[in-house]
């Protein structure tokens, strides 16, 4: 990734939280996040859980939803990421994407597709999350 640096274009953490807000698909290739992403300020909204993951503690049956997928590949973010108790309705893909500082998906659950594949950690994955189908994380 270290290569591709001088090659990414720049965009702001508040960009993407107004179309997480708005429920568009965000979708970014080979860009370099600047800022933090915490407060999404979502509505929060009944989620059907499967039992087990209801009997897992720690999942509530009202949250944040994340209706629209996010697709951020090849990229960086050069700020902390606060995803927590986030549900993630649709796909979400961080694949071969450096988190440069922490990044937090407590309580997170992905209900579509996730890939972390080659994503980079440098300031520590705070996760405790459930997965209900197709997240592969490396």
């Amino acid at each position: 990734m270290a290569e591709l640096e001088a090659e990414l274009i720049e965009i702001t953490a508040s960009e993407i939280i107004d179309k997480i807000r708005k429920g568009e698909p965000v979708v970014y290739d080979h860009v370099r996040i600047i800022g933090d992403i915490y407060n999404l300020d979502l509505p929060p909204r009944h989620v059907d859980r499967s039992e087990s993951l209801k009997k897992a503690g720690g999942i509530y049956e009202k949250c944040k939803v994340v209706s629209a997928s996010i697709e951020i590949t090849n990229s960086t973010f050069n700020g902390n990421v606060d995803l927590c108790s986030i549900f993630f309705e649709a796909s979400t893909n961080f694949r071969n994407t450096e988190f440069s500082e922490r990044a937090f998906f407590n309580g997170a659950t992905f209900s579509g597709q996730a890939n972390f594949d080659d994503a980079t950690f440098r300031g520590g994955l705070i996760q405790w999350c459930q997965i209900q189908r197709g997240c592969r994380l490396q």
